[in-house]
């Protein structure tokens, strides 16, 4: 409840409270600052976001995704970014919501696409199994010209559509529209690989598995990060992985920011990981000179 008031969450007190259990708490806490919560028209407006896509300050950024067993890069995860000339970092949860509602969300998605295909196809020369990830908002699945752009846009860059994992990060129109479903299973004939974002959470239940021809399970980084100290969270990914695993989808852990989060997934077999643990997103020549420049084994 505190975080969705937008509070810093610090802990909890237990009765009796004393001064010596206060100050411990705040000591652990990091420094507290004011923070201001705009929303999305107080920052920018539309003619806003369409110069940023038009001028390219827009671009994709690239979060490596690891092998649990090799310690090897096997593909990345492509990341909007928004670098505004005055405001600085915007971050995607404040401007794709905004695209979406004002149809504006296939221009970012194809300048993302481009950005992503191109990448995928000067890294896959030296890496050939490598896989790129892209989000796809929902409301960009209700286009059924969609997998033939997809596929031409994967022919001009000579990708493979089996290289490109298409992630479903927004599930409201996926419940009672058909067309959601036959895009998706066109694209799955067309061999592109599909994800199920942030598994656990929202819309993303077990009903999606059973109507969509998933390739891969996520699961969500708020139940990765707290698995360690929440029993709840623990059951959770534990109960994710054996349906994932019985399923036979390849099983991500996104959020990986410690080494306990990092030895807590690699114990329970799951394929890949990526958080900040190994990355943050990286630009184009970050992750070249992080990845390609040396060894790509960064066990």
């Amino acid at each position: 409840m505190a975080t969705k008031y937008g509070l810093k969450f610090i802990g909890p007190i237990t009765k009796p409270v004393d001064i010596a259990k206060i100050s411990d708490l705040l000591s652990h806490s990091g420094p507290l600052q004011k923070t201001a919560k705009h929303t999305a028209c107080e920052l920018f407006s539309q003619s806003d976001l369409v110069s940023a896509l038009v001028n390219r300050d827009i671009t994709a950024h690239f979060q490596p995704k690891i092998c649990t067993r090799t310690g090897q890069l096997a593909g990345a995860e492509a990341l909007a970014r928004w670098d505004h000339p005055d405001i600085g970092f915007i971050p995607p949860a404040t401007f794709i919501p905004f695209a979406e509602n004002d149809g504006l969300i296939q221009v970012v998605t194809a300048s993302i696409l481009r950005d992503s295909l191109s990448a995928l196809s000067h890294w896959s020369r030296q890496f050939p199994a490598m896989k790129m990830a892209v989000n796809l908002s929902g409301a960009v699945l209700v286009d059924p010209d969609l997998p033939e752009q997809l596929e031409a846009s994967c022919r001009k860059n000579g990708v493979d559509p089996a290289q490109v994992i298409l992630e479903i990060t927004e599930s409201r129109v996926l419940s009672d529209n058909a067309m959601p479903l036959e895009v998706l299973a066109r694209l799955r004939m067309k061999r592109f690989e599909l994800s199920v974002d942030d598994f656990g959470t929202g819309y993303s239940n077990i009903d999606r598995l059973k109507e969509f021809p998933f390739t891969e399970l996520k699961i969500d980084r708020s139940y990765i990060r707290n698995a360690g100290s929440d029993p709840f969270a623990d059951k959770c990914v534990r109960a994710s992985v054996d349906l994932g695993r019985s399923l036979g989808l390849r099983l991500v852990a996104e959020g990986v920011e410690s080494e306990e989060d990092y030895r807590y997934a690699k114990s329970l077999d799951i394929d890949l990981i990526q958080g900040y643990y190994f990355s943050k997103a990286l630009a184009y020549d970050e992750f070249v000179q992080k990845y390609f420049a040396q060894t790509a084994n960064v066990a």
